[in-house]
């Protein structure tokens, strides 16, 4: 197994002097993007760390105790500090910007399966969630849900909210303008099929 090394990089940048009497200032060029703007750590760090906790299946514990063999003492703080900032500035509107795409498919699949939680979420009774996932022809998207009502596929596939389902009476799309699901027999999609939104493929 190759060694993995950690090292600290200081750079110590030299100091121009003008030697002409040009009115122009000097233009030196910019340093690396960081995935983290002004954060510590390269880039290839977060890789690395982001690869061995979702890939690799390594807790964030046992990667810091693993740096500290190889001479890097970092926090655990600093760590879980750095995957919020990658979630809210790059995996949430990615999220976000695959729910539009899938919207805009006229042919979906759709399935739902329970989904256990290690803690209780927003007030819900018991740790038993659904994993729902909507494939288009370029997107596969999950959303974890604590229900398996109507309002899921018709917020993800149509991006209509729970008040506005109720104020739905009769069909509200063309009848030419109907999309098709591949689904299985229940109800929750029969809904989508009475607000005349899809054609159901059993």
């Amino acid at each position: 197994m190759p060694e993995k090394i950690y090292y600290l990089k200081k750079i110590k940048r030299k100091v121009y002097k003008k030697t002409c009497n040009c009115p122009n200032p000097i233009i030196t060029a910019g340093v690396p993007a960081k995935i983290i703007p002004k954060g510590k750590f390269s880039s290839s760090f977060w890789v690395d760390v982001l690869i061995n906790k979702y890939k690799n299946h390594l807790p964030i514990e046992r990667q810091i105790s693993e740096m500290k063999e190889y001479g890097l003492n970092i926090s655990s703080g600093t760590i879980f500090g750095g995957l919020k900032k990658i979630y809210s500035l790059y995996l949430k509107p990615l999220y976000s910007a695959m729910g539009r795409s899938l919207r805009e498919a006229d042919h979906f699949h759709a399935d739902e399966s329970g989904w256990h939680l290690f803690a209780k979420i927003d007030n819900k009774g018991n740790y038993n969630w659904f994993i729902w996932v909507f494939i288009s022809k370029d997107i596969a998207l999950f959303v974890l849900h604590p229900t398996r009502s109507a309002r899921v596929p018709l917020k993800s596939l149509f991006n209509i909210e729970p008040e506005e389902i109720k104020m739905i009476k009769g069909p509200i799309v063309n009848p030419k303008e109907k999309k098709i699901i591949n689904v299985d027999k229940f109800s929750s999609y029969k809904v989508l099929e009475r607000l005349g939104l899809v054609e159901l493929a059993f």
